[in-house]
């Protein structure tokens, strides 16, 4: 269930400049900065940085050839910290099994994280430092990994197939983090959460589609999670997007792109497995090109996930009702997110692009839709779940 702060809008970004980006660094980690360029992020600040070779940190073997990316949390998921130590601890155990993601850089004082007095964004410079408020931020580094988000590059079918095929190796990675001891992990874009949106439909200002997401949304809470028990479930990443997904070529095949790692465990959390590659599909379906079938893109990434999950036949057929369920959530917080900043359009990435694929799912025959990736699935001679 969402925070009664995360739907009052009390989520604040913290105020950084590239030379208080640098002070923070060297701070913090004992880094000279040498370049910082701030990346796209939904609701934190996220900085691309490259240090000097000189460096003071007892607790860090060596430099990361390739920079680091600082990531501050905004104020909200910043109070949690217990939760960002699980979600490092999830990182940590995926790099263990050699799955590739950006590793956590320790402290000065040997913590994958600090917690930061840091002023809030969007404060008048007029203001008097007595009247200017603070907040306590949550700070950590990562090693940068090389590559482009597959944002940038025309989706290919085996693309998608490689996305699919990534998040159940993701999956199987995680099978054995111990997640009983853990605490819950409540994170605001959990498909479970996707009931508690129906006060919210306001913010998309549309009656018709208000009407549509209330009759997704309640289909999925009766058909799905009043059923999770019959699915199988693990830690998952929550977020397979386009901009999430690292790709790069290889100088033996440079026209060939691949897939090579992914970014950002913020939404990572315990759920349900058929969640993951809902997710993945949802995104590739937005991502697909002018003039291709969407249906069939979203086909390949499952062909994918099979190949390296075992889905359950109940579980496939819940998938086009959880698309839609990812399509209303992503539209519905999209919009509540931008109306609580309106510079940030990086809120309406996603969002902007939802409503002619949630409508055109919602409205094909499920056993239609189920037949279009039956064939991709089969030409890829990879088991259709049949029971």
């Amino acid at each position: 269930m969402f925070s009664d702060d995360s739907c009052r809008g009390t989520l604040f970004r913290p105020d950084l400049s590239p030379q208080s980006v640098c002070q923070l660094v060297q701070q913090v980690y004992g880094l000279h900065v040498i370049s910082c360029d701030e990346l796209d992020s939904y609701d934190d600040r996220n900085f691309h940085i490259t240090v000097d070779s000189d460096y003071d940190n007892k607790h860090l073997d060596q430099l990361c050839p390739h920079g680091y990316v600082l990531k501050v949390l905004n104020s909200l998921d910043s109070r949690k910290p217990e939760l960002t130590k699980v979600k490092t601890d999830v990182i940590l155990h995926a790099c263990q099994r050699g799955f590739p993601t950006p590793r956590p850089v320790p402290t000065t004082k040997g913590q994958l994280y600090s917690l930061e007095v840091l002023e809030r964004e969007g404060q008048s410079l007029k203001a008097s430092d007595t009247t200017r408020e603070v907040d306590t931020y949550l700070v950590r580094l990562f090693d940068y990994l090389p590559g482009e988000t597959l944002a940038s590059q025309t989706l290919t079918a085996d693309l998608c197939f490689e996305v699919g095929q990534y998040a159940g190796l993701l999956d199987k990675a995680l099978k054995d983090f111990d997640t009983r001891t853990i605490p819950e992990l409540l994170v605001k874009w959990n498909l479970a959460n996707v009931p508690h949106l129906l006060h919210m439909t306001q913010f998309v200002k549309d009656t018709d589609k208000m009407d549509i997401l209330s009759e997704v949304i309640s289909a999925f809470n009766v058909q799905v999670l009043q059923q999770e028990a019959r699915f199988q479930s693990g830690i998952i990443h929550s977020d397979f997007n386009d901009y999430n997904i690292l790709v790069r070529t290889t100088r033996e095949l440079p026209s060939e792109t691949h897939v090579c790692g992914l970014l950002d465990f913020g939404d990572s959390t315990k759920s349900l497995y058929v969640f993951e590659v809902a997710i993945a599909m949802a995104y590739m379906i937005l991502k697909t090109p002018e003039g291709c079938n969407c249906d069939e893109m979203a086909g390949h990434v499952l062909a994918g996930y099979l190949s390296q999950v075992q889905l359950t036949k109940a579980e496939v057929d819940i998938l086009p009702l959880v698309i839609c369920a990812r399509f209303s959530q992503s539209l519905i917080l999209g919009y509540h997110m931008f109306s609580l900043d309106p510079s940030n359009q990086y809120t309406l990435v996603h969002a902007r692009k939802v409503w002619p694929h949630l409508l055109h799912l919602w409205q094909r025959p499920v056993e239609s839709t189920l037949s279009t990736w039956r064939q991709i699935v089969l030409r890829r001679n990879i088991a259709f779940p049949c029971h």
